[in-house]
Parts: structure tokens; sequence; C-alpha cells
């Protein structure tokens, strides 16, 4: 079965399988046989295998901070009155926080603090973490609370982040919404792990701090943020050129 996820097959086409996705089936199958053990079988076929080595590095989709400023101006410009400052307050969070759109959209009235500037938000593996946050995105979000109460005050929900219909918004609703505001900006594919892409990438180009990129984004392991510092751009050229002044 390993041996035939070398290969796959799109649109007509023979292409190389990432090393990810093998490691990804490789997992899973583990998994699965261990929970087999010992109640249904003697033991797991899989511990005899090696785990696929990761040797590349799965592409990272990115917006530059010159996308993302005409995306947000498509919002002012398009967006219905009262979803107007909703639809910029969740993409800014995004952008701006690296937050994962599960996080985003579980948050809570009450886990805003907009004296101390920090958010509380459940994040992967059901555990909070604070996230700090500046003063242009506690104008976005009081904009947003005003709105909110304006619009959609007799809603019933304890979600910041609301529909029309006044229910909790979903990570669906977010992503086709994020796909419209992009249309005309850029051919790049985008969802909203885009935004935590492009937070990431955007930190790395201004910072070149990996470790401040891996703590942005609530990375165990910075060896996890280490793809965007290669994918850099500016930093490679950045080399290059001081490489080049010493010739």
């Amino acid at each position: 079965y390993m041996a035939s996820l070398r290969t796959k097959q799109t649109n007509g086409k023979t292409e190389r399988t990432s090393d990810s996705i093998k490691a990804v089936r490789w997992s899973a199958l583990n998994s699965f046989f261990q929970f087999l053990v010992p109640e249904y079988i003697k033991s797991n076929p899989v511990e005899s295998t090696v785990r696929p080595k990761m040797k590349d590095n799965p592409k990272v989709t990115y917006l530059t901070p010159e996308e993302i400023s005409k995306i947000l101006h498509n919002v002012e410009n398009n967006a219905q009155k009262q979803l107007m400052n909703r639809d910029l307050c969740i993409l800014k969070l995004g952008f701006s926080t690296g937050l994962r759109i599960s996080a985003i959209v579980q948050i809570d009235i009450n886990d805003i603090d907009l004296q101390h500037k920090h958010i509380r938000v459940t994040e992967k593996g059901d555990y909070d973490n604070y996230v700090l946050f500046g003063e242009n995105l506690k104008t976005q979000i009081i904009a947003w609370l005003e709105d909110r109460k304006k619009y959609f005050g007799d809603c019933g929900s304890t979600a910041l982040f609301v529909s029309q219909l006044g229910n909790r918004i979903s990570d669906d609703m977010v992503a086709a919404m994020l796909k419209k505001y992009a249309s005309g900006v850029t051919d790049k594919h985008i969802t909203p792990h885009v935004m935590r892409h492009s937070c990431a990438t955007n930190l790395y180009e201004k910072t070149g701090d990996i470790y401040l990129c891996s703590r942005q984004l609530n990375h165990k392991n910075v060896s996890t943020t280490q793809r965007y510092a290669e994918l850099s751009k500016e930093k490679q050229k950045m080399a290059a050129n001081i490489l080049d002044d010493m010739i």
C-alpha cells in the first residue's frame, strides 16, 4: 500500500506524492492497528515498518502586505454596511495574529480584554492561550462590537463573530468571504489558513527572527516554523546582497 502512494493521478497526469501525505497515511495506519491491539489482533504490523521521512517542504501560499491591503480595500468598498466591520475584524485578526480560523470563530465577546489588548483563545489541542494585539486591531474590534450591538444586539449568541442570522460564524463562511474579497487581487489559492501563513511570512520578512515567528504561531517546535524562513524571498535576496558585497 505504501509503495502505491509514491505517485498519484492529477488531471490525468502522474505526479509524485509529497512526503507529508505519505507520512500522514502511515501515521493513520499505525494509529488504527495500535487501536486493534490486543483485543482484535496480537500485534501492530505497522511497527515493523519505518515512517516515511519528510524530505520535501509543503508549498506555502501567503499574501504580501500589498495584496492584504487590496483585500481589505475590497471589504471597505463591497461589504454590506452591517457586515463591513465584522469582515474587516476577522481578516485583520487573522493577518495580524496568525490565529487558526478554528480559534477565531470560537472567540466569545467575553474573551476580549480591550484594556490589556489580549484575547483568550482555544488553540489546537483544546487548551487556552492569550494572544496580544495592537492598537489598530483594537480600534477595529471596537468598531465591530458597536455594529454587533447595533445590528445583532438581540441575537442571543455569545460569539464575537455572528452571521446575518445571528448564529456563530463558521469556518466555511469565512472561507467563502475571504475568497470573495480576494477576487481580482490575486490568482493564488486562497483559504483561511493563508492568513496564518501570511502572518508568519511577513513577520519573518520584517524581523528575521524565526523564534519570534514560532512564538507568535504558538508552535511547540521551531522546526515547524522553519519553512517560513526557507521560502522568504526577501531574506534570500538580502543574504545574496550581503555576500555579493564581500567580492
